[in-house]
């Protein structure tokens, strides 16, 4: 994986000139067995990608029953009803904010492997 990166970051750059027509397939790249567990645990982390991205579309918020709730504070009713409506998105928030912290795990093992020596 690193490989790449070597290419690019020679140290003597005055002497050194890419190749003109180097093509790189992303698409359908392959990983070679030592990067396979990393390319495993990346994809089980992306693979939620799209659940994830859908709820953040979909997040409308609790502002309504929030302001009535505090408009009305002696009204249990609205409590209730802005508890209700709060509690979900909470637990959303905490799973965006987890998934996240995966995210994050994930780009700097793949940092750490393509800016290492190969």
């Amino acid at each position: 994986m690193g490989n790449l990166l070597q290419l690019l970051r020679k140290e003597d750059t005055n002497n050194f000139k890419l190749p003109d027509n180097v093509f790189l397939d992303f698409e359908n790249a392959l990983p070679v067995p030592a990067d396979q567990e990393l390319y495993e645990s990346v994809d089980k982390v992306l693979a939620k990608r799209t659940e994830i991205l859908d709820g953040l579309r979909a997040y409308i918020g609790a502002t309504e029953p929030i302001r009535e709730a505090i408009k009305n504070n002696d009204c249990e009713k609205s409590q209730v009803t802005a508890w209700k409506a709060v509690c979900p998105l909470v637990s959303a928030l905490n799973t965006y904010y987890q998934y996240s912290i995966e995210l994050d795990k994930q780009v700097v093992e793949l940092l750490t492997v393509l800016c290492s020596d190969p």
